[in-house]
């Protein structure tokens, strides 16, 4: 697959999760809804978010590297799937009332370690 037909599927998954979050936040009412109208809603902005920073990412990566454009994709995906996942854990510890700077500052040194772990094993390739 090449890395324009790669970013055309990106586009369109960010482009539905988009759309799904903001019908979320428009439409469902978190407080008679329950746990459903949350978990849509964070699944919904895990989607979205990743898809926006590995779009960005990309495009990023595309214009200050000078590797192969399409040896960008499969570390600007990690690197949304890791933000994405640290707003979402950011979100969820705040939704039950958890959240204080150290757990940030846990959560960020352990994505930093995972993003460090696997670009150190793709280099050793």
């Amino acid at each position: 697959m090449t890395l324009r037909s790669s970013l055309i599927i990106f586009g369109i998954w960010t482009a539905l999760a988009l759309a799904t979050l903001v019908f979320v936040v428009t439409s469902v009412a978190p407080l008679t809804n329950g746990i459903y109208a949350e978990a849509f809603f964070f699944g919904a902005l895990f989607l979205a978010t990743t898809g926006v920073v590995t779009i960005l990412g990309v495009f990023g990566r595309l214009r200050n590297s000078s590797e192969l454009p399409a040896n960008q994709l499969v570390p600007a995906f990690r690197q949304g799937l890791l933000i994405a996942i640290a707003l979402a854990a950011v979100l969820i510890l705040q939704r039950f009332r958890f959240l204080q700077w150290w757990n940030i500052l846990l959560l960020g040194i352990i994505l930093v370690l995972i993003d460090l772990a696997f670009s150190s094993t793709r280099r050793g390739r």
